[in-house]
């Protein structure tokens, strides 16, 4: 069984030129520690640490808040997955797939179904049916 903790936080010691602070989630796996970038950005009255999400006040707080939803998914998805098959993970375990593009990009269609299925209830309607619109 895989000792794992996922948190959202802003990297205080890391902020922009123009004063914005990146949100990172913060990965301890097993006693290994990381900080792995979602790549979003925002000011520090924005965040809300206790729910670990953007305010509604910012103007792309639901973007954002869809994005920290989809790295915890997966972020959890890959423990599940390890504990499942009695496998003890490491951190470069972990990263490699974090950030592996496993998913068939060759084929549009299928791209876009697998697309639906994993993130439909973080897409808002409209954009749900654009896509299945589209393919």
């Amino acid at each position: 069984m895989n000792k794992t903790h996922f948190k959202f936080q802003l990297r205080k010691d890391r902020a922009k030129a123009n004063g914005l602070l990146t949100i990172y989630l913060y990965a301890n796996i097993n006693g290994a520690k990381k900080y792995f970038t979602i790549n979003q950005a925002i000011p520090e009255k924005a965040w809300n640490e206790k729910k670990q999400e953007v305010s509604i006040s910012f103007p792309k707080w639901q973007t954002i808040n869809n994005d920290i939803a989809r790295y915890r998914a997966r972020a959890e998805q890959i423990r599940i997955a390890a504990d499942q098959d009695d496998i003890t993970i490491n951190m470069f375990e972990f990263e490699q797939a974090l950030r592996s593009g496993a998913k068939d990009l060759s084929d549009v269609f299928a791209f876009i179904k697998a697309d639906l299925e994993t993130y439909e209830n973080t897409y808002a309607p409209d954009t749900v049916n654009m896509y299945k619109s589209q393919s």
